[in-house]
């Protein structure tokens, strides 16, 4: 009889596991990890610069899953300086002016650097400013209504260099105004280099191409302007953040990149202070493009 009620619970033990074996075989069909691929459709097509730029975990398989939303706008953001590095690399190599600047540079021994907070730009669009318009005695309501619908974009790009050799800082840029009104378009561009000795953010050499001789010369200055302007027409938090962001891009991360990214959201982003006044020099009292910005002189 002891032997009869063994074998019943060997084989009620033998049941138990088997079924178990059952149940963890049939799981993954019912349930299967697969790697998920964080990525945005936005930014597929900088996908294959790099393996290292894709995350992969386990997660269970649904197209609603993704990495956490801070992990994804970092991807954002490098995918976006990944695109201002080609932006600027390209218009380097391709334009004439910054082609030059670039080759006087390299024979000052500054090198480019190529990391991707090395590259900025900045770019917005300015409509017409009402009190501008109104200031243009010279042209007839009718041309004055015309331009309320008018804007101006604008596009600012640097790029950095360094000498292993000196604390200079140095950067080579170009800053573009586009002008659209109802009867016409017209466009600058403006292509420069800057040294700033020591360090000097406030006080920078600045160089361009003088056109009739194809050589680079001292300009009279984009940078003095901007500075002039900033100190002018903003107010806190962005004068409040002048001295800390030169402290912070002081000599341990000497870059202009450092500077300008340091001080854009301090004034006003991309149509704030900061913008305007590079664009307001950049326009140089133009009469296409104050009505937008007003009028500084270089």
């Amino acid at each position: 009889m002891n032997k009869g009620i063994i074998k019943s619970k060997s084989y009620k033990y033998i049941g138990i596991v088997l079924l178990c074996c059952l149940l963890l075989y049939s799981l993954p069909l019912h349930a299967q990890l697969v790697p998920v691929i964080s990525t945005n459709p936005t930014t597929e097509s900088l996908t294959t610069e790099s393996p290292t730029t894709i995350s992969v975990s386990l997660k269970p398989q649904s197209p609603l899953l993704a990495l956490p939303s801070e992990q994804v706008m970092v991807k954002l953001t490098n995918t976006s300086a990944a695109k201002i590095k080609i932006e600027i690399t390209n218009l380097v190599r391709d334009d004439a002016e910054m082609a030059a600047l670039h080759n006087w540079l390299v024979e000052k021994k500054f090198q480019p650097m190529d990391g991707s907070n090395n590259f900025y730009k900045l770019a917005g669009t300015f409509t017409a400013d009402i009190k501008q318009i109104s200031n243009f005695k010279s042209k007839s309501k009718d041309e004055q209504e015309s331009l309320k619908n008018s804007r101006l974009t604008y596009t600012l790009y640097i790029q950095d260099y360094t000498n292993p050799l000196s604390t200079d800082v140095a950067a080579i840029g170009q800053i573009v105004l586009k002008a659209t009104t109802r009867t016409s378009n017209r466009y600058l561009v403006y292509s420069f280099c800057l040294i700033s000795p020591n360090g000097d953010y406030e006080n920078p050499e600045e160089y361009n191409i003088d056109e009739s001789e194809c050589t680079v010369v001292r300009a009279h200055s984009l940078f003095t302007c901007f500075w002039t302007k900033v100190r002018i027409s903003c107010l806190n938090p962005c004068l409040l953040s002048i001295a800390p962001c030169i402290t912070a891009c002081g000599p341990s991360s000497w870059t202009w990149t450092c500077l300008l990214s340091c001080m854009a959201p301090k004034c006003g982003g991309l149509s704030g202070c900061m913008a305007r006044a590079f664009a307001c020099c950049a326009c140089n009292c133009k009469h296409w493009c104050k009505w937008a910005v007003g009028c500084c002189h270089q």
